[in-house]
């Protein structure tokens, strides 16, 4: 009985939360899934009594207004471009994102309420714990064993890629991210923006002071060698000094253009927002952009 009163619910659905969000586990390949997560939060919310009366209002009227809009839409655009020819998956996709997404994290805050912040920081720190753990192993040249470990499990994944594993805890790609830390996320760059987010709301409970936690998920973000990642972390530095320092001082004027000088003369971030960039334009569907640039206009 002692241990049940320990047992901290919050916790639990905290991770939960973060894994769905990842989109990177079995628990987000499978809608079943999705939908009973889902379900065991409703529990938990009923249990502590967290649903209020004007909450339930609120997101009733939301989803009442979300619905209207994303139908009414549909039909004006469609009726009012024949040529634009919009598919009918892109209406089915806006109302799921309503009962998948949206209600998911209303659950969410419903039950943390104003311990949100707190817990995903918390939670996220020990994922990034257990995630430099299972990175030791890469880096020491046993992402081949991680690979056959993880896969033997067999659990399903929406990635479709054949050298994709994850285990919940962690991600892996044998042969694009050998040296690269995925985290519970499904490739590294996703990874190093969510703890950028972390990392933010961290400091703002702190008050922009760095601690253990603070250094944990530095390292954490160091390890997945992502420009945006890098970038973003200087920003934050940026911010963390103005914070302490207000006035704007010879120190403030030496920072911007040393850091301009690191983006643009270090290959791994310079050479590589172009080559996205470039990439990005020549994969890019001529047709497909040009109908959404249009759906999107009216």
């Amino acid at each position: 009985m002692n241990l049940f009163k320990k047992f901290d619910i919050y916790y639990v659905v905290t991770m939960l939360f973060l894994f769905l969000s990842a989109a990177a586990s079995f628990l987000s390949a499978s809608d079943i899934l999705w939908f009973l997560t889902m379900l065991f939060m409703i529990v938990v919310a009923m249990v502590k009594k967290s649903f209020k009366v004007k909450d339930m209002k609120t997101i009733a009227l939301f989803a009442i207004i979300y619905l209207v809009f994303v139908c009414g839409r549909y039909l004006i655009t469609t009726n009012f471009d024949p040529e634009l020819n919009l598919e009918t998956e892109d209406l089915v996709s806006d109302i799921i994102f309503l009962f998948k997404y949206i209600f998911l994290s209303f659950l969410f805050c419903a039950i943390l309420k104003e311990r949100a912040v707190v817990y995903i920081v918390k939670v996220t720190v020990h994922l990034t714990v257990l995630s430099l753990f299972f990175y030791l192993f890469q880096l020491l040249g046993l992402g081949d064993l991680i690979f056959k470990l993880s896969s033997a499990i067999n659990l399903p994944n929406n990635i479709g890629n054949p050298d994709y594993t994850n285990f919940l805890f962690f991600s892996f790609t044998k042969g694009q991210h050998e040296f690269r830390n995925c985290g519970f996320w499904w490739e590294p760059g996703a990874f190093a923006c969510f703890l950028i987010i972390v990392l933010l709301l961290h400091l703002f409970l702190t008050k922009f002071k760095f601690d253990r936690n603070s250094i944990i998920l530095i390292i954490g973000l160091i390890t997945t060698i992502s420009t945006t990642g890098y970038l973003a972390l200087l920003f934050i530095f940026f911010l963390a000094y103005r914070y302490r320092v207000p006035k704007v001082n010879i120190w403030v004027l030496i920072m911007i253009p040393l850091s301009l000088i690191i983006i643009i003369n270090t290959p791994n971030l310079g050479d590589k927002i172009s080559k996205t960039f470039e990439e990005d334009m020549k994969d890019a569907r001529p047709h497909r952009l040009k109908m959404l640039e249009h759906y999107n206009r009216h």
